[in-house]
C-alpha cells in the first residue's frame, strides 16, 4: 500500500553515500530492505500488526477474518524487518514489551549462545568450560551477560550448567536461526576441533559477531579480527566477548563482515567450481589434480 518506486529511487541513490540509515514506522522501513550493506535503525512508532489483532477480536465475521489475515500478514513482515536491521526502537517501554512478546526472536543485549549437538564430546567440553570459567568473568563486567546452549541430546552435565547464573539449556529446537537471532554474540569455545565448524559459519552467515577459539576457527579461513574474533584461554575469550558487548557498533560491524565472508567465500557456486573441475578433468581421462573442496 505504501510502495513508491520514486522514493525507492531516492533511498537506493543516497545509500552509497550513507553511514546510517534511520526509517520510522515499519512501512517506511520496508525502503531500507534492499540494502544490508548500511547500519540500519528501525524506529516502530508502533506495531500496526497489534492494531490489526485487537480489530479481529472486536469485529465477527467476515471482516474479523479480514483483520486476523492483516494481523498475520503484517507481523510476518515486521519480523522479517526487525531481524534486518541493527536494532529496533521504540517510544515507550509499554511499546517494547509488547514487541518482544511477538517478536521474541528480535537480538537480546548480552545474549551468549552456542549451537551443537549436545552429547558430542568437544561441544560438552568447550560449554563447560565456558560456562564455569569464562562466563563468571563476562559476568562481573557485565552483569546480565547470558549464555545459551542450543542443541539435541543435552547431556546430564551439560543439563547441570542451568544450576549456574545466567546459563540455559534448551535442548532440541526446530531451528537454530531462532536463536542466533536472539543473540548479541555467538560463541565457538571449542578446546578440540578439527575441519571447518558449521557452528562457526551459521554465525557469520546470519550476520553475528563470533569469538572462537583457534581450534573452532581453524578450518573456517577467514581472518581475525576481520571476520571473526580468536581468543585462546579463559581471560582472553573473556575480554573479546566483553569488548563486544560493551561496543554494539564495533559488534554490528563485525558481523556485517562475517557475512560478507561467508557470501564470498562460502557460496555453492565458489565452493564447488574447484569439485567442478576435477569431476571434469576425471570424466574427460586426464590425470586428476588434488582439491580442498
Amino acid at each position: 500500500m505504501f510502495g513508491s518506486r520514486a522514493l525507492q529511487a531516492l533511498v537506493d541513490e543516497a545509500a552509497p553515500d550513507t553511514d546510517l540509515a534511520y526509517a520510522y514506522s515499519s512501512s517506511m522501513g520496508a525502503f531500507l530492505l534492499p540494502h544490508p550493506e548500511l547500519a540500519r535503525v528501525m524506529h516502530f512508532a508502533e506495531l500496526d500488526s497489534d492494531k490489526w489483532r485487537q480489530y479481529a477480536e472486536r469485529t465477527r465475521p467476515p471482516l474479523a477474518w479480514v483483520y486476523r489475515r492483516e494481523h498475520r500478514t503484517l507481523q510476518r513482515f515486521e519480523t522479517e524487518l526487525a531481524h534486518a536491521v541493527d536494532a529496533n526502537v521504540f517510544c515507550t517501554p509499554l511499546e517494547a514489551r509488547i514487541f518482544l512478546e511477538a517478536i521474541p526472536e528480535a537480538a537480546e543485549p548480552g545474549h551468549l549462545v552456542f549451537t551443537g549437538v549436545m552429547n558430542y564430546y568437544p561441544n560438552v567440553d568447550g560449554c563447560e568450560h565456558f560456562a564455569r570459567e569464562i562466563l563468571p568473568r563476562i559476568r562481573a563486567a557485565v552483569p546480565d551477560a547470558r549464555f545459551t546452549i542450543v542443541g539435541a541430546h543435552p547431556t546430564p552435565a551439560v543439563r547441570a550448567l542451568e544450576r549456574l547464573p545466567g546459563v540455559a539449556v534448551t535442548g532440541f529446537v526446530d531451528d537454530t536461526r531462532d536463536w542466533l537471532r536472539r543473540a548479541a554474540v555467538s560463541v565457538a569455545p571449542l578446546r578440540i576441533a578439527r575441519g571447518i565448524q558449521n557452528k562457526v559459519l551459521e554465525a557469520m552467515a546470519m550476520g553475528l559477531p563470533v569469538v572462537g577459539t583457534t581450534p573452532a576457527t581453524q578450518g573456517v579461513g577467514g581472518e581475525s579480527p576481520r571476520d571473526y574474533l580468536v581468543a585462546d584461554g579463559a581471560e582472553a575469550q573473556a575480554s573479546a566477548v566483553i569488548e563486544l558487548l560493551r561496543d554494539p557498533e564495533r559488534a554490528r560491524e563485525l558481523g556485517r563482515r562475517a557475512r560478507r565472508f561467508v557470501e564470498e567465500r562460502y557460496d555453492w557456486e565458489v565452493v564447488l567450481a574447484p569439485l567442478d573441475d576435477l569431476l571434469a578433468s576425471c570424466a574427460g581421462g586426464r590425470e586428476p589434480s588434488y582439491s580442498s573442496a
